[in-house]
């Protein structure tokens, strides 16, 4: 990668085989599907690219928009979006205390920081 620190981003682009005017044929979602490929970005069963797939397609059917738009709605969520766990998964949920205060929950476990 460092090879391409000094280069045009086109370079490296191209190096990837990645084309900007490819990435623009598609709708922004799809774009970001292309990306993923072609970059191999993706890794079976990678919730957190999934979930931010689903952010777009979620901010796309409800508010449509450009690139410039979405990434000023992510500036603003960002640290409020989370990753779901499906219901009957057999995983551990981690929650705080105000978070799970109306749930039926038989045993927990409270971490003292000092």
């Amino acid at each position: 990668m460092s090879q391409y620190a000094n280069k045009p981003v086109d370079t490296f682009f191209a190096a990837m085989g990645f084309s900007l005017a490819h990435f623009h044929l598609y709708s922004f979602y799809e774009g970001i599907g292309y990306a993923i490929r072609v970059f191999g970005l993706a890794k079976p069963s990678d919730a957190y690219l999934a979930q931010f797939l689903n952010v777009i397609y979620e901010y796309k059917s409800v508010r449509g928009g450009n690139i410039a738009d979405f990434l000023a709605y992510w500036e603003e969520k960002k640290d409020k979006l989370a990753i779901s766990a499906p219901e009957g998964v057999n995983a551990i949920s981690i929650m705080t205390i105000h978070k799970s205060k109306r749930l039926r929950i038989s045993s927990g476990h409270l971490y003292k920081s000092q």
